[in-house]
This record gives C-alpha cells, structure tokens and sequence, in this order.
C-alpha cells in the first residue's frame, strides 16, 4: 500500500462517527436506549435507533434518519401499558417491554388534543410507577424527554419527567 492511500485509510477510520447513548429506566427493570450515530456532514446530523430491554430479552429498530428536523423524542407510558417514543414530525414508535416488542398502535393517538389536557388527578399510576399525564396528548403519560446535546462526548441524553417538564414537540407530518 502506498504511503498516501495508508494516511487516507488512517484519517477515515480516526474519523469515523462514533455512538452516543442515552437511556431510560423503566418500571420492572426495563429500559429504553436510544443511540446516535453522527453522520458525514457539516451538521448534526444523525443515524438513530432504539433499544428496548426488559426482563426476557431486547429488540432494537432503527428510527427515522436525521437530517436536521429532529427536536428531540418524548417517552410516554399509555394506559394500555404499552410505551410511546413521540418524535414529533417524525411519528410515533409503540412498545411493549415484557416480552420487548415493536407493537401497533392499537388505537393509541399520538394527534395533540384541541389544547393543553387538563385532567385530575395530574399523577397517575401506571405500570408499578407514578407518571404525569401528558398536558398534550390524551392518555398517555410523560415518562421524560431524549434530547441532542451540544457536549462532545455525550451527544444524547434522557431528562427525566421529575427534571424537566413535558416539552411540546411539533405535529406529526
């Protein structure tokens, strides 16, 4: 191999994107991983996935590519039992934890209500754990929020519902 084509082969694998995780505990020992992938641009652009765990196994899927439109993805528990991954514009993700599975929806809105849900009592149990109803979404109940961050060496994060209320994510396209 010539000298030069040994300097590129090193520079792209010194460059090559790393994975950032973030993850959130669940009740009955599950838990939600999402991972970013950086992508080649000149922006924050990122490969995406999601991994579920629980006490028999895991599933993981890939989520939408961002090129630039993600605002970040609100976890929700429904009352069905069945979690919520909001992207926002980019839809919704629904799964079960015990068995860890990718579901359908089964009737679960993820379309915001005419205004900010106001229901009593604002704390509910579902699941084993206490959650906040959502103040958008009818039956669902915010668990927190993964979001982008700008440190270097931890790009994604999860902010617990008890650290941060519920953010308000655009419409669903």
């Amino acid at each position: 191999m010539r000298p030069t084509n040994v300097l590129v082969v090193a520079f792209v694998a010194g460059c090559s994107p790393e994975s950032h995780r973030a993850t959130a505990s669940l009740p009955y020992g599950g838990e939600v991983e999402m991972s970013v992938r950086g992508m080649w641009s000149l922006q924050s652009d990122w490969h995406r996935s999601l991994l579920v765990s629980g006490p028999k196994g895991s599933e993981e899927i890939e989520l939408q590519t961002d090129t630039g439109w993600w605002r970040g993805s609100n976890l929700y528990a429904h009352k069905s039992g069945v979690y919520v991954l909001h992207e926002g514009q980019g839809g919704c993700i629904y799964f079960t934890i015990s068995p860890p599975a990718f579901v359908s929806g089964n009737g679960i809105s993820c379309e915001k209500s005419g205004g900010p849900v106001r229901l009593e009592p604002p704390l509910a149990h579902v699941a084993g754990a206490e959650v906040s109803k959502s103040q958008f979404y009818a039956d669902l109940f915010y668990i927190g929020h993964f979001e982008e961050t700008s440190e270097e060496l931890r790009r994604v994060r999860f902010v617990d519902a008890a650290e941060q209320p519920e953010i308000e994510l655009p419409d669903t396209m």
